[in-house]
């Protein structure tokens, strides 16, 4: 099937990636946000960019996407996976620096999680940002 030049879902980005069911993960970066950008027309060469962290999480060539999951082969259970092992991968976290820190400066889901809780407590309003 002919999906285009790029595609936005989770990606695995491992062959043959194990899940551990004792603690939840996978033994691989996983992209949540991510976007497949095709470089070669049969899936054998490309990038996956991270939209949640903006950037290039990993890129492959030689053996092409492995798509699975639900839209693509009905299967429940995980995302595609990349076709052979990445020419090169990014550490998990941003892809950009503030003030010359790549530590990511977004409040966690802990304070956000307390605070919408607070704010239901007590009946504030609870904004979009932070």
């Amino acid at each position: 099937m002919d999906y285009g030049p790029y595609l936005s879902c989770a990606v695995l980005s491992k062959p043959g990636f194990k899940f551990d069911n004792n603690n939840g993960n996978f033994d691989c970066d996983v992209t949540a946000r991510g976007f497949l950008i095709k470089l070669a027309d049969d899936w054998s060469a490309g990038a996956v960019f991270d939209s949640d962290n903006l950037r290039i999480s990993a890129a492959w060539q030689g053996t092409p996407i492995k798509f699975q999951g639900v839209i693509f082969d009905g299967g429940h259970g995980p995302s595609p996976s990349l076709g052979s092992m990445p020419v090169f991968q990014t550490p998990h976290g941003p892809g950009w620096a503030k003030d010359g820190s790549f530590k990511d400066p977004r409040p966690t889901a802990s304070r956000r999680c307390r605070r919408r809780a607070r704010c239901r407590r007590t009946g504030a309003a609870i904004r979009a940002s932070t």
